[in-house]
């Protein structure tokens, strides 16, 4: 198990259509731990939106999001504002922002056992 991460590996449940529908952290026994939800770990100086350290990235462009490497995929498009949702402290915000760079670190953290602290997921399994 990687002790950083605090996770050995993810399982991804998909829908129907083979979009995926969230994650779930194991230990090297296959024990889940929890959600794995990716999150703001550090904002560049110079953003100018209100995203903090700690934000989970809920959806973007209105696409559920489980993954950085998806999320960073996603970010790489043209165009311009979409809606970037997170939730803070319990709350859930959206903001309009521009695609590419969005000087954010990002992280696939583990949400340990039944509650994601703060959100709305509680109760519930669980470097861009």
């Amino acid at each position: 198990m990687n002790p950083t991460l605090g996770y050995a590996t993810i399982k991804w449940t998909y829908d129907a259509k083979g979009q995926p529908t969230g994650a779930t952290g194991y230990d090297a026994s296959d024990k889940p731990l929890g959600k794995i939800r990716t999150t703001i770990t550090a904002v560049d100086k110079s953003s100018t939106l209100d995203l903090r350290g700690g934000d989970i990235i809920v959806s973007y462009n209105k696409v559920p999001t489980f993954s950085w490497l998806v999320l960073s995929d996603k970010m790489n498009t043209t165009g311009g504002n979409r809606p970037l949702s997170i939730e803070r402290n319990g709350a859930h915000l959206v903001f309009q922002v521009p695609s590419g760079y969005l000087g954010l670190t990002i992280q696939d953290k583990l949400y340990p056992s039944t509650a994601t602290p703060g959100t709305s997921e509680q109760g519930q399994h669980g470097n861009h």
